[in-house]
């Protein structure tokens, strides 16, 4: 059923102040009420070569730093790190869901189909086709230059999604800021790196709002606060390994970790961010799959998680790909993954999961994510981590940012005479 009626004005809202690279930030009527779907249009970024496709698989058109969701000074809400955190979005969808809907709407190529080479679907339907001819891989999205997207902001920040509305009764100078990328920063996502890139003007914020009535004065006087998971980000630096010639090292390291410290903490997603840009860049220069953002795997690598004190985990914790990706799911739900894009290395992964290695995005070893559930709240948290390096081997050595999102208890509560307080519980 529709929520559009009457009762509700669409409105475009342009920006208070708008610079390219820099910040746009959109501010809204005090004294209102707006629904808390509000989305984006027209963001993006352009390239100084207008054939070419430029945008990251994982990304499409995102190329925010940060986005935060302020009441005058006091900070409601926020996003640090927000490509890590949008790839991992992403890679947590159905393949149907990215396949149909965030190509179009946001600009990406994750989202696999099946292609068949040589024989015919004939030849595949009466099981004779040649098994290497069957290939799972992108749709190859081409991004060119004025390709634009789409971005929900409700399902990026948890304050939105948590909510039904947002009474500005309530945050009287309630504004949004983006943090756009750096040209730097943009080449550094991007697939190709001998462009020129700008992120565009103009991105306009879409809001509904409640017209004057019996709705508007409902939703003022029965607004009591929300309750929500806030993402709050950390990250720990992982050494680089340098085994001896012709030899393995394990590597073993125990991490404290701070930034979730006296905040009760749901659930926490680990990304192992390389460090390396030559690992993820084929011969033609260009970044494959998803570059600087993807979770690289590594070899043999375990997760164990201490909290307070005690293992979250049984035994050593986890210490195989397939036990973390279940691990995975079971925390966060369904994840589009190509077999074997977990592992280092899979058997004929290359041929039958992408398109040509050299041209195209191979995937292989960087959908590496890890989550766990904590549920409870943190004292003190250690991350104990390992993995074993290979002499001559870039990507197994190189060091990582281990790159963690938490989701934090948050709440924000609003007293009679309408003023509020934010505190982690």
């Amino acid at each position: 059923m529709s929520v559009y009626n009457s009762n509700i004005t669409t409105r475009i809202l342009d920006p208070q102040f708008d610079r390219k690279n820099f910040r746009t930030e959109y501010r809204l009527n005090a004294g209102s009420v707006y629904l808390s779907n509000m989305r984006l249009v027209d963001m993006g970024y352009e390239g100084s070569d207008a054939d070419s496709g430029f945008y990251n698989e994982l990304l499409g058109a995102f190329c925010a730093n940060s986005i935060q969701l302020y009441d005058g000074n006091k900070l409601l809400d926020q996003i640090l790190e927000a490509d890590l955190y949008k790839a991992f979005q992403t890679f947590n969808k159905s393949n149907d869901e990215s396949l149909s809907v965030d190509s179009y709407l946001g600009q990406t190529d994750y989202g696999f189909a099946v292609t068949l080479d040589g024989d015919s679907w004939q030849n595949f339907v009466n099981q004779r086709a040649n098994p290497l001819d069957i290939k799972v891989g992108p749709t190859g999205n081409t991004n060119t230059v004025g390709q634009k997207s789409w971005f929900s902001l409700k399902g990026f920040l948890p304050f939105l999604s948590a909510s039904l509305y947002v009474p500005t009764t309530v945050f009287k100078n309630l504004r949004l800021v983006i943090n756009w990328k750096s040209p730097q920063e943009l080449k550094k996502i991007s697939t190709l790196q001998n462009l020129a890139y700008n992120t565009f003007e103009n991105t306009a914020l879409i809001v509904d709002e409640l017209n004057e009535g019996d709705a508007k004065t409902a939703a003022i006087s029965n607004y009591k606060g929300v309750v929500f998971n806030a993402i709050e980000h950390d990250r720990v630096v992982v050494d680089e390994i340098t085994p001896t010639a012709d030899s393995k090292e394990t590597q073993s390291k125990s991490f404290l970790v701070n930034g979730f410290n006296n905040k009760s903490v749901e659930r926490l997603i680990a990304i192992q961010t390389p460090n390396n840009s030559t690992t993820y860049t084929n011969s033609l220069g260009a970044h494959v799959g998803g570059g600087p953002v993807c979770s690289m795997a590594q070899l043999n690598n375990t997760f164990q998680w201490r909290v307070n004190g005690s293992n979250k985990l049984p035994r050593d914790g986890y210490t195989r790909k397939n036990q973390r990706l279940a691990g995975l799911v079971d925390a966060m739900g369904e994840c589009a993954l190509p077999t074997g894009a977990n592992f280092v290395y899979f058997p004929n992964a290359l041929q039958q999961i992408t398109y040509d290695p050299v041209t195209n995005s191979p995937l292989m070893s960087h959908l590496d994510w890890t989550a766990i559930e904590i549920r409870e709240p943190v004292r003190e948290l250690v991350v104990n981590y390992s993995r074993v390096g290979v002499a001559g081997n870039t990507k197994l050595n190189q060091q990582l940012l281990l790159n963690l999102f938490g989701e934090c208890t948050k709440a924000i509560s609003v007293s009679s005479d309408g003023s509020y307080i934010v505190q982690y519980l």
